[in-house]
């Protein structure tokens, strides 16, 4: 009964009889599934309750007090929404097709940062100031790749070292 509703709504039967057992395969599915119809409620929503409110206070900013002259007027207008992002069933499996996405350029770090409910921007600053405290207070996390191009560049030298040491001790004999 519970999955004919479910089918007949575009609801998922684990929401509808709050049943999340299966397998991590399932649940992804599941979700992805009903990610759609979150996406278009979510710009349904946007486009026709937030931006007309959000668009409104603008203008009655603008005519309520004196803006700074060097403000464009119309950026004022450039606002991006963002809908909830999409939970993660598996943070680890998740993490890594993120990570080989954006390494192989099928998608940009900018858009993982907003599917994941951040801004860019914010989250840039953060990664910034934090790497700039972690380096004051000598802190090494491996979030940092500095830290491993540091690495290579010393195991690339110490290389090299022996390998000039060896060419050096055959030219003594």
């Amino acid at each position: 009964m519970l999955k004919a509703v479910a089918a007949g709504t575009g609801s998922q039967y684990s929401t509808i009889s709050k049943n999340y057992d299966g397998t991590y395969s399932a649940q992804r599915q599941e979700l992805v599934e009903q990610q759609g119809n979150y996406a278009t409620l979510s710009e349904e929503f946007i486009d026709q309750v937030t931006m007309p409110i959000v668009h409104h206070f603008i203008k009655m900013t603008i005519l309520s007090m004196e803006l700074p002259a060097e403000l464009d007027h119309e950026t004022l207008y450039n606002i991006e929404f963002q809908a909830p992002a999409m939970p993660w069933i598996d943070p680890v499996k998740e993490a890594k097709g993120y990570s080989e996405m954006v390494r192989n350029g099928f998608t940009s770090k900018t858009k993982v940062q907003r599917s994941l409910g951040g801004t860019p921007q914010r989250v840039n600053q953060q990664i910034i100031q934090e790497r700039e405290n972690d380096d004051k207070n000598g802190l090494v996390f491996v979030s940092d790749p500095k830290h491993e191009m540091q690495q290579i560049e010393v195991e690339e030298e110490t290389k090299e070292d022996n390998e000039n040491n060896k060419d050096g001790a055959n030219d003594d004999e």
